[in-house]
């Protein structure tokens, strides 16, 4: 009888470690799906954010597009896109230069 108390006691001490182990396991898991699920929420804001900036610049290159093409058939509309050059080449435009006013002839 002796003989089974000590191999009781080292199964108890045994047991009760894998206890703690696995509660320190399940503490890191759960922590692990809160910054998973934080993550998720980052990135959702994200897509949001690329959707919209997305929209904006369809609509700002078709404004571009026609002002280019309306500049086409008014050449007045280049002085007005002159200051906008820069940003228009980035956006893949290539805005004709302004020709200078012919000097009037009396």
């Amino acid at each position: 009888m002796s003989k089974k108390f000590p191999l009781a006691g080292v199964l108890a001490v045994l047991m009760i470690a894998c206890l703690f182990a696995n509660m320190w396991i399940c503490y890191r898991y759960v922590r692990s799906l809160h910054a998973a699920q934080l993550k998720q929420i980052e990135v959702a804001r994200l897509q949001g954010m690329l959707v919209m900036v997305n929209r904006n610049r369809a609509i700002v290159t078709a404004l571009a597009n026609d002002a280019i093409e309306y500049s086409k058939r008014n050449p007045a509309m280049e002085t007005v896109l002159q200051p906008f050059a820069a940003q228009l080449q980035q956006l893949g435009f290539r805005p004709r230069q302004a020709t200078p006013p012919a000097p009037a002839t009396r």
